[in-house]
């Protein structure tokens, strides 16, 4: 992304990103949570991905993720 290394993704609501973390855990695949930057339980159709690196491993993992975000 431009401007950074962070990328953050907001899926449409309902979404609720907590479960699509646990099921990428399962996978290996590790990111934030969006509700873990507010105070007030907000972002929770949100996550917060690292692009500082990029390699097939990561391209697996964003695919893995994407199928998981489309269940």
């Amino acid at each position: 992304p431009s401007g950074g290394s962070l990328l953050w993704v907001e899926l449409p609501e309902p979404n609720d990103t907590e479960q699509i973390y646990q099921d990428a855990l399962a996978k290996n695949i590790l990111f934030p949570p969006g509700r873990l930057f507010s105070l007030q339980h907000k972002f929770t159709n949100c996550m917060r991905l690292s692009a500082g690196t990029w390699n097939s491993k990561v391209v697996d993992a964003i695919q893995i993720l994407g199928r998981l975000c489309k269940r």
